[in-house]
């Protein structure tokens, strides 16, 4: 396998393997990924975001990996890969950067579709977390029964912390990226908010809040469908709402402030959302949460959330493996 940086690359080579990823997502996700293909094309060839494909000796590309450098580390935005050895290269080189330029960490947040991806993570000592990517239909003639234990669980729910309403609730405005970013920094701690801020610093959080309603990464922002619960000039809770196809919306953020938690205001927001998606006709609402969050999993398990499939949220600290770490020879072609 060989692997080869993607800049010199013409558009219509990529072209069939930025198809069979949409496809995927479509399949997995319920997630049309036209846009944010478009938008990668556009920066690899307007400015160079750097990225590297897998080729085998007969000269077809078997994977493809983008990624940004960013101050100490690099981020992996996305891994697509037909087979071991493809992933195995794409990872080694990516790594050979970090090396090169004597980077911190190199992270991912990745569908984990590309072949052996998991344990070509561990066996370089990544620290991998899996995240789970869950669903709810919508469109249904009646909700389903609920379990005996579902029926018991809501009982002492109800008992123990009632449902407040939460307050009047708007839509998107375009000044509430800085309050957003905020709320963000205060409901996350440092360790758990590691993926969207690494340094945990207010700057990190402005750009990720931005990013997020600029950039169609994520989807692209329903400004109606995002449930903003406002106290004066502040947010004191979120359900950063996105379109990901036609009739199919995801659920980017979901944040409540801390001295409002316990009172079931997130989970007031998401059914509140669900209301008018359904309304509006969409079909799905989908979202991503860690498999360690177990509030959060409770929670969705309570509206009706389902699993379709999983992403690898990946780690590495470089120059702490860098002795331990037994890279396979790259090979660059000219």
């Amino acid at each position: 396998m060989i692997l080869r940086d993607w800049s010199d690359l013409s558009g219509e080579v990529l072209a069939p393997v930025y198809d069979a990823e949409r496809r995927r997502w479509l399949q997995l996700l319920q997630w049309d990924s036209l846009a944010a293909c478009g938008e990668i094309e556009h920066a690899r060839v307007t400015w160079g975001l750097p990225g590297f494909v897998a080729i085998d000796h007969a000269g077809r590309i078997r994977g493809m990996a983008y990624y940004l450098l960013e101050a100490d580390r690099i981020d992996i935005g996305g891994i697509v890969s037909e087979s071991d050895a493809a992933t195995d290269v794409l990872l080694d080189g990516i790594l050979t950067v970090a090396d090169a330029l004597d980077l911190g960490t190199v992270r991912a947040l990745t569908l984990d579709a590309a072949a052996a991806l998991g344990s070509a993570l561990n066996a370089r000592d990544f620290h991998v977390e899996p995240h789970l990517y869950l669903s709810r239909r919508l469109q249904v003639a009646e909700d389903p029964q609920p379990s005996r234990a579902e029926r018991l669980w809501a009982r002492l729910v109800d008992r123990t912390t009632p449902v407040v309403t939460p307050g009047p609730l708007d839509a998107w405005q375009d000044d509430d990226v800085e309050p957003a970013a905020a709320l963000l920094a205060r409901s996350y701690d440092r360790a758990s908010g590691s993926l969207f801020a690494p340094n945990h610093e207010a700057g990190e959080w402005s750009r990720y809040m931005r990013n997020l309603v600029t950039h169609v990464g994520c989807g692209v922002l329903n400004r109606q469908m995002t449930q903003v619960l406002r106290e004066g000039d502040d947010i004191r809770a979120l359900a950063l709402v996105t379109d990901i196809a036609p009739r199919v919306a995801h659920l980017v953020q979901l944040a409540v402030d801390p001295e409002r938690r316990g009172a079931r205001v997130g989970e007031a927001l998401v059914d509140r959302s669900c209301q008018q998606l359904r309304a509006a006709g969409y079909d799905a609402l989908t979202l991503l949460v860690a498999s360690t969050n177990a509030p959060a999993r409770a929670l969705y398990d309570r509206l009706g959330f389902q699993q379709d499939a999983s992403f690898l949220a990946a780690t590495i600290d470089v120059r702490a493996t860098r002795s331990r770490r037994q890279s396979a020879p790259i090979r660059l072609s000219a």
